[in-house]
């Protein structure tokens, strides 16, 4: 017998010591193990661009004997995170629940707790871009053998969608806690080349309190929108010197956040590999802000009306 838990994807955590992807010590313990699948079920490390990552952890009993669990919060057996270099991605759900409803059970002996979640069955994730990430599970439940806190990491990365290919440039839309709905006309997109070709394709935001589709699960600092994917669009000559001309003459700075400042909505660039956050609350010479202005005029120009 099995005891699943399903959960949904978001950011924030205090991570720990960490250990390796498993922990398979000698019959008589509690067996840990975390891995990532692609939608199939399969083991992998190694995901194509636009492809779903699913998150794996399960406790096996081998102890022989129950095993007593708690929880000081109403959450998850697991939380997962994606980190790249020091800027954690997104996480399994934003924060504690509000008030302390805690939680107990029994693991019994030969039976296996498994949590898992999908990186884009949250509404604000949209695929990674095209490189190399770590991926954490944190545990949330306390077992004899067992503290919360613990985490365990595997590094996994992001390739072209086929051979000979480079993705030029990706952006990605990121809601702040104090985010409130407003028209957003682009909430990702990718440029990748391959045989000479620069192809873009993205997604947009939509109101959905607007629509008759039903919203995404709420939860605390969600605003109810939809990510509508749109046809792929290929650049013309003209257009890949102007992008080219563009991310070639964005500088590379250091920036001061403003702590009074309240962010509605933070832009994350990948410029050919290198990841620059366009917070609209930091510091930034004339230079820097014009190169943003420019790239978000030349992107709004691709994008189709629904």
């Amino acid at each position: 017998m099995k005891s699943q838990l399903w959960i949904l994807l978001i950011p924030a955590v205090l991570l720990v010591g960490c250990v390796k992807s498993s922990t398979k010590p000698p019959t008589g313990s509690l067996v840990t193990e975390f891995r990532l699948t692609d939608a199939a079920g399969n083991t992998t490390e190694t995901f194509s661009l636009g492809e779903d990552i699913f998150f794996e952890f399960t406790i096996t009993n081998e102890t022989g004997e129950e095993q007593e669990w708690v929880s000081e919060h109403n959450l998850p057996a697991t939380y997962f995170t994606i980190h790249a270099g020091d800027l954690m991605l997104g996480a399994s759900y934003d924060r504690f629940p509000l008030g302390s409803t805690s939680l107990q059970g029994v693991l019994p002996p030969d039976d296996e707790m498994i949590t898992i979640a999908g990186w884009l069955d949250h509404s604000r994730h949209a695929p990674l871009a095209v490189g190399t990430y770590k991926a954490f599970a944190i545990l949330n439940y306390e077992f004899d053998d067992l503290k919360p806190f613990k985490q365990w990491e595997l590094d996994f990365e992001i390739v072209p969608p086929r051979e000979h290919t480079t993705e030029i440039f990706a952006l990605y839309r990121m809601p702040t806690y104090s985010f409130s709905f407003s028209p957003i006309a682009l909430y990702y997109l990718s440029i990748i080349e391959f045989d000479g070709k620069y192809v873009l394709s993205g997604t947009v935001a939509q109101d959905g309190s607007m629509l008759t589709m039903a919203c995404p699960p709420p939860t605390w600092t969600d605003p109810c929108f939809h990510q509508l994917q749109f046809d792929d669009v290929y650049l013309s000559s003209a257009e890949v010197e102007q992008l080219e001309a563009i991310l070639d003459s964005f500088p590379e700075e250091e920036h001061l956040i403003d702590p009074v400042c309240d962010p509605n909505l933070i832009s994350r660039y990948h410029l050919n590999g290198r990841i620059e956050e366009i917070n609209p609350c930091a510091s930034g010479s004339e230079q820097y802000w014009q190169a943003v202005e420019d790239i978000e005029n030349f992107l709004a120009g691709f994008v189709p009306e629904f």
